[in-house]
């Protein structure tokens, strides 16, 4: 059995592709064969480390560029060379790793990067407008809002914020409208996160930047590189990390 025979027999047995019949036979050569179980422990290890999807992806990779006529340069090292021999169960998780790091500067990796949490404290201001009872109702909500989100609670947050009467507090409306969009945002909900950043009356800073980064979670790069490019060109708390990600999507 050749090499392209024995990842294809591994491929069928871990995705229990086999027969009753010959999973007895592969797991027996397992016990009698040590070369061919440590060359098991390695696909199954790259199973592990890109799991169901990356391993899609991966097996995709594989087939465009061992079809290739023309060698292709990925992060500047050739590929081609390397998947000639990528049937081997060393050289195939090196390969697999390789892809996994080829993918460190993927939208979602890089999201989960640079995204943070920031705090929210609320200050209302000095107009406390005419009626103190209900501003005080409203402060507590804001300050219950902000514990839940600093504890990680966001769906907690994301229900008391949304149950506060915005057109009652129109002077605070960003505050809340920012404060949905970060709780959707952290809880994964990069759709309805940008919903929230774009009621927003101003373009801000943070604004942006969250913005920017709940269009990184959805793969958006040409309007992540578009909202990043001003932070990138002076001087301000985010203007390195807007550089670092344009750098990687470009």
């Amino acid at each position: 059995m050749n090499d392209q025979e024995t990842y294809e027999l591994i491929e069928a047995y871990l995705e229990n592709n086999l027969s009753d019949k010959e999973v007895q036979t592969f797991e027996q050569r397992l016990k009698s064969d040590p070369d061919f179980a440590v060359e098991f422990q390695l696909h199954k290890q790259l199973h592990t480390e890109l799991g169901p999807s990356d391993l899609n992806d991966f097996r995709n990779l594989l087939k465009e560029e061992s079809g290739a006529k023309k060698s292709t340069v990925v992060r500047r090292i050739n590929m081609r060379q390397v998947l000639s021999i990528a049937a081997s169960g060393a050289i195939l998780v090196a390969v697999g790793l390789f892809y996994l790091t080829s993918r460190s500067t993927s939208p979602q990796v890089l999201f989960n990067q640079y995204v943070d949490q920031p705090s929210l404290s609320f200050n209302p201001g000095t107009e406390r407008g005419t009626d103190q009872q209900n501003l005080d109702v409203f402060i507590a909500a804001m300050e219950q809002a902000e514990a839940l989100y600093q504890s990680g609670d966001y769906s907690g947050a994301i229900g008391v914020l949304e149950s506060v009467d915005t057109e009652a507090y129109a002077e605070h409306q960003d505050a809340i409208e920012f404060r949905l969009g970060m709780n959707y945002l952290l809880a994964g909900d990069s759709e309805n996160a940008i919903s929230y950043f774009d009621e927003m009356s101003e373009l801000t800073e943070s604004v942006r930047w969250y913005k920017s980064l709940a269009l990184l979670q959805l793969g958006d790069i040409e309007q992540v590189i578009e909202l990043l490019s001003p932070l990138a060109s002076y001087e301000n708390p985010k203007q390195q990390a807007a550089r670092q990600i344009i750098k990687k999507m470009n």
